[in-house]
């Protein structure tokens, strides 16, 4: 590390530069969740162009977005990017372009945030392409309608009972299915499709079946058929054998079992992470060790100029004979590797009790998003399009190919990273291959979702017949106003109602309230986010 300016927080949302022997350093913003909203508006743009619909029809290259494939894993980074910051999608506006020509008549009008609208939009395809078209799944796309069926109780008011009831019933009928016929790039091992049967094999550098990927879909299903009073213990004891799989059986000390994964790394240690955090006292044994590891061996791998994780390093604690950079010795394009690791690192940090080391892998994980925005031997973000399409950005990719997704036009896109030969400083090196992909945005988003859940909390108190809300979370997207957000109340006979927060002051972290306390009310809990991601503040009323 050259310098640190951590400590260097300013009251007030500024322009900045650096000075160093008379050379000086591109103007960049300091502000309140800087980082959260530069990013989010051109993922969901990207997400919503790149779809396979109406408008591009003709094309077919993937389930539900171009060339996606079906290791993309639109659902798993959705449904907790809007779990973990409902205010700030519900309170966008709706954007949703080609309406006219969506292939789902049921979405042609838009009634829903846009993100939700994503969601159902890839239920739809994905149920469609079952029953109208004779596909039978892969895993990893049934897999995703178990965060759809999840989230279904924070979303009710746009999705019908009926609609939910038709996918959970689907959904749990195609689950046992350990038939394929739709892929790309499959692994040559063949293995079962029945996501009770634990997917002990795993991909290589294309990124196309991580391990670990069936754990958390799996423990979602077990809550869902809790909740709808069906059976449940058999999707338990699948994520149990599979996360069980891979603490006893995979070796993640060798790099090809994570960066090695390419851009679907972030999946890996979300689902390990995500069983110690929603289950502690029901995990398998070894979780935490075997968690810990993987944080050891990832910090020891980022002592460099760049903070980046290498692919392996003769100094880390594995005792490596490799000195690699990026990719595992391959010319792949990874943006999607970087972009997608802090999702890895903040799942790790929620279960992790040593400071200093969620600090350090906290330092890696931003280290690997400043990358994306220009912090690399090439000085350059990430897209092609950048300055003109990302806040902040001052610099561009060198190229972007239309490539099979037909990304040319598509705002947003990741098109290229830094290969080995430019590491570690060499400007003038070959950029090598670009080319965008939807699993690049995929895994930015997912770590957009963990890293915008790592500041939240929430506080309330009593005053009187008051209760005094304060609500911290980055929904500060503009210096300039005073924004809004809600917050969940519930009371001892469970009974549900929102209330509004507003922005303590133009510019700030917090978001305030004043709820009077209902005369029949003996205690209330304040709440924001879902799932994992909730926090909540439980007031007994004196």
């Amino acid at each position: 590390m050259i310098a640190d300016f951590t400590d260097f927080q300013p009251n007030e949302f500024g322009e900045y530069y650096i000075e160093c022997a008379s050379l000086q350093s591109y103007n960049f913003m300091i502000g309140k969740y800087i980082t959260q909203r530069v990013s989010v508006p051109p993922n969901l743009k990207f997400m919503i162009e790149s779809r396979e619909d109406g408008f591009a029809k003709d094309w077919e290259k993937g389930y539900g977005w171009r060339d996606s494939h079906q290791f993309t894993f639109e659902l798993n980074v959705l449904v907790p990017q809007y779990m973990a910051n409902p205010s700030l999608f519900e309170r966008m506006p709706y954007r949703v372009t080609h309406l006219d020509v969506t292939e789902y008549s049921e979405l042609s009008v838009q009634n829903e945030p846009d993100i939700i609208w994503l969601i159902k939009f890839a239920v739809m395809r994905y149920h469609d392409l079952a029953v109208n078209h004779n596909i039978q799944l892969h895993s990893l796309i049934k897999e995703q309608l178990a965060y759809f069926l999840y989230l279904y109780p924070h979303i009710k008011q746009y999705v019908t009972n009926d609609f939910y009831t038709t996918i959970r019933d689907f959904t749990i009928s195609e689950w046992t299915n350990p038939n394929c016929n739709l892929s790309w790039y499959d692994t040559p091992q063949a293995y079962s499709h029945n996501l009770l049967v634990p997917q002990t094999h795993y991909g290589d550098t294309k990124g196309m079946l991580p391990p670990g990927h069936a754990i958390t879909p799996n423990l979602m299903m077990y809550e869902v058929a809790k909740r709808d009073g069906l059976p449940y213990q058999q999707y338990f004891d699948a994520a149990y054998a599979n996360a069980e799989w891979l603490i006893n059986d995979v070796d993640l000390d060798d790099p090809m079992t994570t960066k090695g994964q390419r851009m679907s790394e972030h999946i890996t240690m979300t689902n390990l992470a995500y069983f110690k955090e929603k289950y502690p006292d029901l995990a398998p044994s070894g979780i935490s060790a075997k968690i810990e590891r993987w944080a050891d061996v990832m910090i020891s791998r980022s002592d460099n100029l760049w903070d980046l994780r290498k692919f392996s390093d003769p100094n880390d604690i594995t005792d490596s004979e490799i000195d690699q950079w990026t990719g595992g010795g391959n010319q792949y394009n990874e943006p999607g590797n970087l972009a997608g690791f802090a999702a890895s690192a903040y799942a790790v940090c929620r279960v992790l009790t040593d400071d200093l080391k969620i600090k350090r892998l906290k330092e890696v994980a931003v280290a690997q998003l400043d990358t994306v925005f220009g912090r690399n031997p090439f000085g350059r973000h990430f897209s092609f399009k950048a300055t003109s399409e990302i806040e902040g950005a001052d610099t561009n990719w060198f190229k972007r190919m239309n490539g099979f997704g037909e990304l040319s036009n598509v705002p947003g896109s990741l098109d290229g990273s830094p290969k080995e030969v430019s590491y570690p400083f060499a400007p003038l090196a070959h950029y090598g291959y670009s080319e965008g992909w939807v699993a690049y945005n995929t895994a930015w988003i997912h770590s957009l979702a963990y890293h915008s859940a790592d500041d939240i909390s929430i506080d309330a108190y009593q005053v009187g017949d008051v209760i005094k809300v304060k609500l911290k979370a980055p929904l500060n997207f503009d210096e300039t106003s005073i924004e809004f957000g809600e917050v969940d109340v519930v009371d001892n006979l469970g009974n549900h109602t929102n209330i509004s927060v507003s922005e303590s002051s133009i510019d700030d972290y917090y978001f305030e309230a004043d709820y009077v306390v209902p005369s029949e009310a003996e205690s209330l809990t304040f709440s924001y986010g879902y799932g994992i991601f909730k926090v909540s503040k439980k007031v007994d009323i004196i």
